[in-house]
């Protein structure tokens, strides 16, 4: 028989066991109900310094954060003197000679409790309930659910909130370094566009403090290298640049990156690691931290690289039309979709902060087949810098300045606006593009790949890049359950949950990204498979589209009434109880190697005494025999 899964997940759940520190067992861990967006709590228990002493840096997986003092990189250094901390006034006291200081720091607590012994920074103060940047002369940007117009009166900006070394806070500040917010310029609450464009009450003349260089145009593309400064959890400023990059950048306005960033850190500066440009607002990420219930602490949670949800950060070029350049304000131009059919309604967008108090823009649109059509785009009367109208798309040879944008499939549809007064002082031409697709996604080679008593695997192929909907049932004219596949021209569906010993028909629909739609059911018999009648329970067919949820898990099987029965409990765990060691195993492709049961006695598993297992390189442990079968 065999286990099938990861090696290196089912190694790590046989070696976890029961995870404990040097105080005892770690205890039962639950969630933070708070997810971002949202403002990092400030306790109220004071901070007092505490005696030296060495606490580890102990995180399941790589924590990037580093303060600034221990940073020697002359741009971060920079960066961090151009980013600031939110801080509510009631925690801060203004001297006759115009300083500041952090009266009111809190200690490190999460519901009411203080940081495990190896939470990093747990002997640090805690003042900042987010962050946020500078962008020009006399502005900030931060998230938009951090500050409203209603934090104008309450909150200032501080500038070098960090510490001086390893136990000293930076808590008393120069004039120079605080400011007052007196306008909100763009703001968003949430969502994919959570922004807030801050002009304060003077010039900016901290020390060291410029600009950023902001993203204007263009995109930051899956696989780039980002970091952020900030302060995660209110804490003193941490720089965070490591493995960390973008994930995924194709929704509209924000992008998804495996950032080691907190609530606190709402605001902060996401910035590529190569070019040194802003490229967003981080605003959103998952739970921070979990609650050991045993040791009455928190600690931070932890993911894999490629685990989690991801942290948000709002795209750098949702709110630069609102940040003036070294001469003007960009302009910016904007189509609806990327993809359009070939009856659609193209609509076009204008935002230029230099056109306020225009009525109208001109933007000429021109199509790969040859026509070209003049669109004129009246003002919002709600927001004078914007300018928006559209056109009807129709299929038919080109007849220029019809009033209608005559397309062919596969044409390219191309928008051109002038920016007069653009950000570097001299005119520039924008322009965006997106494609006509006319034709439906053919769908073809559809197999039931896998097959077992709860699971099925379907495979499907589409002739362009589509997603995919498997609409299956218990009869071909009751197709009520259905699950989708990402975009993709190879789609690989997990479905499970289903009875065993039972036939199941299915349909599948298929949808391109200008939302052409095709169905295919088999010529109307629909296609169909019948479950395996025995149960494995212990088995499961993990693909991209159902993905292991076995990460950081461990599995405890215990014998229950016979010697084929099995029960078995599941529970969490963030590191394992014994160091790995001993001989290191290399294995080639598709091959496997024995480990014999040194310890004296079999193992006795489903009945049958095993004395030794067998590991393969595409990932699986067996027992009675080596396995060197892939399958994708």
């Amino acid at each position: 028989m065999r286990i099938v899964g990861n090696i290196a997940l089912v190694c790590a759940i046989i070696a976890a066991a029961s995870f404990a520190d040097a105080s005892g067992a770690r205890g039962v861990v639950v969630a933070d109900p708070c997810d971002k967006p949202c403002i990092t709590e400030i306790g109220d228990v004071p901070w007092t310094p505490p005696a030296p002493h060495a606490r580890p840096k102990v995180i399941y997986g790589e924590d990037d954060r580093i303060d600034v003092y221990q940073e020697t990189d002359a741009d971060r250094l920079k960066w961090a003197a151009s980013t600031c901390a939110l801080i509510n006034l009631n925690r801060l006291t203004q001297h006759p000679d115009g300083s500041w200081t952090i009266s009111s720091p809190s200690a490190y607590t999460r519901w009411g409790l203080p940081a495990c012994e190896d939470e990093p920074f747990g002997d640090q103060p805690s003042a900042a309930f987010c962050t946020g940047f500078m962008v020009g002369e006399d502005m900030i940007v931060t998230a938009g659910h951090c500050y409203n117009t209603n934090s104008l009166s309450s909150v200032r900006f501080i500038f070098g909130f960090w510490m001086l070394d390893e136990t000293t806070p930076r808590l008393d500040f120069l004039e120079s370094e605080v400011y007052q917010g007196v306008e909100v310029v763009s703001y968003e609450s949430s969502g994919a566009y959570d922004h807030s464009v801050v002009r304060v009450d003077r010039p900016i003349t901290a020390p060291g403090a410029e600009p950023f260089l902001l993203r204007r145009t263009g995109v930051v593309e899956a696989g780039e290298y980002v970091g952020v400064i900030g302060h995660p959890a209110g804490l003193p400023m941490k720089i965070a640049f490591g493995d960390t990059y973008v994930r995924n950048a194709d929704t509209d306005g924000y992008f998804v990156a495996n950032l080691d960033t907190y609530g606190g850190n709402s605001g902060s500066p996401v910035i590529n690691t190569f070019t040194g440009m802003l490229e967003g607002i981080l605003v959103r990420g998952a739970t921070d931290f979990v609650q050991d219930y045993e040791n009455n602490c928190f600690y931070s949670n932890a993911y894999p690289n490629d685990g989690g949800r991801g942290e948000d950060v709002t795209k750098a070029t949702v709110f630069a039309p609102y940040v003036p350049g070294p001469e003007g304000n960009q302009g910016v131009l904007s189509l609806d979709a990327a993809y359009y059919f070939c009856d659609d309604i193209v609509t076009v967008t204008v935002v230029d902060v230099d056109l306020e108090g225009e009525t109208a823009v001109a933007v000429d649109i021109t199509t790969m087949s040859g026509d070209t059509e003049t669109l004129t785009l009246p003002a919002d009367p709600e927001i004078p810098s914007r300018f928006e109208a559209a056109i009807m798309a129709q299929p038919g040879p080109a007849a220029p300045d019809s009033g209608a944008l005559d397309v062919i499939h596969g044409d390219v549809i191309s928008a051109f606006y002038l920016d007069e007064v653009s950000e570097t002082g001299m005119p520039q031409m924008r322009v965006e593009t997106a494609v006509v697709d006319c034709e439906p996604p053919q769908v073809t080679n559809v197999q039931v790949a896998f097959v077992s008593g709860t699971q099925v695997q379907i495979h499907v192929a589409t002739d362009e890049t589509a997603t995919v909907t498997i609409h299956f049932g218990e009869a071909c004219d009751s197709l009520a359950y259905v699950a989708n596949s990402a975009w993709n021209t190879e789609h690989v569906i997990s479905l499970s949950g289903f009875a065993p010993d039972t036939a199941y028909y299915f349909a599948v629909a298929a949808e391109d990204r200008a939302g052409n739609g095709s169905y295919v059911d088999n010529d109307g018999a629909c296609y169909s498979f019948v479950t395996y009648s025995s149960l494995n329970y212990y088995t499961e067919y993990f693909t991209l589209s159902n993905p292991v949820d076995l990460h950081y898990r461990q599995a405890i099987f215990t014998p229950y009434d016979h010697p084929n029965h099995y029960q078995a409990c599941i529970t969490s765990v963030i590191a394992l109880p014994v160091a790995p060691g001993g001989e290191q195993i290399s294995l080639g492709d598709d091959a496997y190697a024995e480990i014999p049961f040194t310890h004296g006695a079999p193992i006795t598993f489903y009945g049958a005494d095993y004395d030794c297992m067998y590991i393969g390189s595409n990932g699986y442990i067996t027992f009675g025999a080596g396995d060197d079968t892939y399958q994708p």
